[in-house]
């Protein structure tokens, strides 16, 4: 299932749960230097879509690619490099350091279960012409699929 493992984490970085990562509140005013201080107050957060769709950090990052965290062997035989739920400082959509989510192990376990039998069981087609660019909404910071994409489930034939 490596290549499952790549499609999820693929998919949680170009539509992580939400727009900021790690907001925190500065409750009392602090003065780092001379040119930085914060306000009593200040809300703080990493900007995580943002950090997802930098170049510096994804070639083209704005492609959908189901195999960008696997590699190959010197036998042409494909690995994974990267587990859904490993994080670092380019991949945040369950925070980082030791304020990540503690259940992002068993989301990302879920969600392969439950994409493993959908495409085990199931084939995927458009309703109508596929869209050109799959778009998504953010509300409050919330990032949402655009809900007028169509799409029908038919199931397989059981051999």
């Amino acid at each position: 299932m490596p290549l499952l493992e790549s499609v999820v984490r693929e998919t949680l970085r170009l539509c992580p749960p939400s727009v900021l990562t790690g907001q925190r509140v500065v409750m009392h005013g602090t003065k780092f230097d001379e040119s930085l201080a914060m306000p009593g107050m200040s809300h703080l957060a990493s900007p995580t879509l943002e950090i997802h769709l930098d170049e510096n950090n994804y070639p083209n990052p704005n492609a959908f690619d189901p195999y960008r965290f696997m590699s190959k062997h010197a036998d042409g035989v494909s690995i994974q490099d990267m587990s859904a739920s490993k994080i670092d400082e380019k991949y945040l959509p369950f925070g980082y350091g030791k304020q990540a989510c503690p259940g992002r192990f068993i989301t990302v376990r879920q969600a392969k279960l439950i994409l493993a039998k959908l495409f085990h069981d199931f084939n995927f087609d458009w309703v109508g012409k596929p869209p050109e660019k799959l778009s998504r909404q953010c509300v409050e910071g919330q990032i949402f699929p655009d809900m007028s994409t169509r799409i029908v489930l038919t199931r397989r034939e059981k051999i």
